[in-house]
Order: C-alpha cells, then structure tokens, then sequence
C-alpha cells in the first residue's frame, strides 16, 4: 500500500491521489476480510447465530 500511494501521489492531483489512496485500502481490508472468511477465521455474519452462518474452509 505505501507503494501505491507514493505512486499516486507522485502521479495525481492531491485530491485524487487521497481518493485513490482510500479507496484501495478499502479495497484491501474487504479482500482480506473475504480470505479471512473463506479460511474459517471470520464468521460470515459476525451479528448473526455463528453456527449456521460460520463458513469453514475444509
């Protein structure tokens, strides 16, 4: 990530190297949170009843 945003911000205009910038952090936590899942670490929905919606990766 701190690769991308010193490219953007070398690359962009202010405003929209921080909005690129935001963005692909949200990009990462979402696919790290989505291999987390897939891995069983996470439930799949962490307010619902965990043993019907706990994804295990067997």
């Amino acid at each position: 990530m701190e690769l991308w945003a010193e490219t953007a911000r070398e690359h962009c205009p202010p405003d929209a190297a921080d909005r690129f910038v935001l963005l692909a952090g949200r990009i990462a936590r979402s696919l790290e949170h989505g291999i987390a899942v897939h891995r069983g670490e996470l439930p799949l929905f962490p307010h619902a009843n965990q043993e019907t919606t706990h994804v295990r990766a067997d």
